[in-house]
Formats: C-alpha cells, sequence, structure tokens
C-alpha cells in the first residue's frame, strides 16, 4: 500500500484530498501538514512513498521544502498540488526532481490517476500550463519590463532573479555575501515597489515575469560594464 502526507495550509483543501485518498484502497494518509516546519518534520519522521504540497505555504514556501528534502536524500515522490499551475512552476518543479505537477482544479477527476503513473515519468494534470503561450509562439514582448521593475536597484534586480530561480532566503543571502535579514528587507523593498502584498506573491510574480527579470537583469549588468 503506497502511504501518503498532505501538505497544504488551508484545512478543507486537506480534507478534500483526505477524502481522494481514503476512498481508493490502494493508498493510505499517514499524515497531515499545515505548514513548511511541520511538513518537513512529519516527512522525515514518517518516510511517506508519496509527499502531496502546495506551493504557497507559509515560511519557506513548497519548493523551499523540496529543496531541503532532496538535501536530506529522502526516497519520497513528491507531487505538487497547486492553484499556480503555470509554465514556470511546471518548470521549476521539474527541475528541482519532483515527481509530478497536479493543477488543484483537476484534483477530484486526476489526482488518483497521476499518482497510479507516476512510475512513467513526470505527471501533469490537464489543466497545467494552460494559457501560456507555446515556446515557439513568444517573441520580444516576453523580455519587455513590467510596470515597477525600472525602480528596483542593482542589488535588488539579484534578488529578484534569484527569486525567480526558485532560491531560498538563505542560498540568495551566500550566493550575495549579506544576512538573511538583509535578504528579507531587499524583498519587502521589491515587493513595495511592485505594489505585491499577501503571502508569496513576490514567488509567483517572479515566476511569472522571469524572462523580463533576467532580460532586465542581462541589461543592467552590460550598462555596469561599460
Amino acid at each position: 500500500m503506497t502511504s501518503v502526507i498532505i501538505a497544504d495550509n488551508h484545512p478543507l483543501i486537506r480534507a478534500g484530498v483526505r477524502q481522494l485518498i481514503d476512498a481508493h484502497p490502494g493508498y493510505r494518509l499517514l499524515d497531515e501538514a499545515g505548514d513548511c516546519d511541520a511538513c518537513l518534520f512529519k516527512v522525515r519522521e514518517l518516510r511517506p512513498d508519496i509527499l502531496l504540497l502546495d506551493l504557497n505555504m507559509p515560511d519557506t514556501g513548497g519548493f523551499g521544502v523540496v529543496r531541503a528534502l532532496k538535501a536530506d536524500n529522502i526516497p519520497c515522490r513528491i507531487v505538487i498540488l497547486s492553484m499556480y499551475s503555470t509554465r514556470e512552476f511546471v518548470d521549476a518543479a521539474r527541475q528541482l526532481g519532483c515527481a509530478g505537477f497536479v493543477a488543484k482544479e483537476d484534483a477530484g477527476s486526476e489526482l488518483i490517476e497521476a499518482l497510479n503513473n507516476l512510475s512513467r515519468g513526470f505527471q501533469m494534470s490537464s489543466s497545467v500550463g494552460r494559457g501560456e503561450k507555446p515556446l515557439h509562439a513568444r517573441d520580444q514582448t516576453d523580455t519587455a519590463p513590467i510596470a515597477g521593475m525600472d525602480q528596483l536597484t542593482w542589488t535588488e534586480l539579484r534578488v529578484l532573479a534569484s527569486v525567480a530561480a526558485s532560491s531560498t532566503t538563505q542560498e540568495i543571502a551566500q550566493r550575495m555575501g549579506i544576512s538573511p535579514r538583509t535578504v528579507d528587507t531587499h524583498r519587502q523593498n521589491i515587493s513595495r515597489k511592485l505594489d505585491l502584498s499577501g503571502a508569496n506573491s513576490l514567488v509567483r510574480y517572479a515566476a511569472e515575469h522571469r524572462q523580463q527579470i533576467t532580460a532586465l537583469l542581462t541589461d543592467a549588468r552590460t550598462n555596469r560594464d561599460h
């Protein structure tokens, strides 16, 4: 029997997923977690076969959990279950070694099927990436700066680019040679300049505009070198 842990900060979502798992005899729910610390503790202690993980989690966020578990070499297949199912988030999940990505809107009809097929490779539900332009259709407008980005300093651009690359606060601090508190201050200033509010809004913004951020950072670096 395949063991599962659910990690989502919304009790109603956890309840719905729990019903799906309980309705299929091939799966056994070990436990649930509502934040990143609880998720890491329970996965390390219980060693489930599968972790169903939301991205919009308090503290380090879902990708922070993925990085921590991969660093621990815990043999747990991680399936992202999120309402933020853009191409950028899916690509990041795949690059970090996740086993699949299921949009929450598809969970009722496709979650169990995705879990059943994990042995066949990375699984995606039907709504994942919906609304994204195909790669061959991307043009110069995809790298045009978004309003507010021109207000960012060089350091803030570097921090934003690191956030877009799914780096944690600790990783950014180490790479840039600054303290985690300073990174948090930069993140707050970036959010203020871009008029962002709410948990993980900066992470979502960075993922959705990664190409524009990269282009602006490249231009800024070129200008600094001349």
